[in-house]
């Protein structure tokens, strides 16, 4: 395939409901605040004219059960982000939504079955993080919710057929 249209890394990919792929965010020399689609069909790479509302990399960016984009937390050239934005891939644009309850990066996020999204560890200035949130669509909130049985960043969630989350791995110290 193409290259990507601007070198990233620590950046999303996230499918989307049309087939493409929707590149966020990332680091080159400094965090980046753009994106791309790519285009399977064409093999190819196209810049996205809206940009994030703040550059970041280490973020989520996580399918919401209306198609839209969650991309939460991260790092900026200051450190860990608490703020998330909603991308609509119907028209283009990024949109703010409340904070989350904590800044964090090196997260996992997941889609459950009741449309939520359930945030899992990370870090914010070092130390892996325990707690978990909840983002809920219809009121645009973050909920603190229970723990992890170990706080860890850079680990995978699974979303299970049970409807169950599995997560493995990552750093907990």
């Amino acid at each position: 395939t193409a290259s990507l249209q601007e070198a990233r890394s620590y950046h999303s990919a996230t499918l989307l409901p049309h087939g493409q792929v929707l590149i966020l965010g990332g680091k080159n020399t400094v965090p980046l605040q753009s994106g791309e689609i790519y285009n399977f069909v064409t093999g190819t790479y196209k810049r996205i004219y809206t940009h994030l509302n703040g550059a970041r990399y280490q973020h989520c960016a996580t399918t919401l059960s209306d198609g839209e984009i969650l991309i939460s937390g991260g790092r900026d050239a200051t450190g860990a982000l608490d703020s998330a934005e909603i991308y609509n891939p119907k028209d283009g644009f990024f949109r703010k939504i409340a904070k989350m309850n904590s800044p964090r990066y090196g997260h996992r996020a997941v889609t459950l079955l009741s449309g939520e999204v359930l945030i899992s560890g990370g870090t914010d200035k070092g130390a892996p993080l325990k707690y978990m949130e909840l983002y809920h669509p219809p009121s645009g909130e973050f909920h603190l919710i229970h723990n992890l049985n170990t706080a860890r960043r850079g680990h995978q969630a699974t979303f299970l057929l049970d409807g169950k989350v599995f997560f493995a791995g990552g750093e907990n110290g």
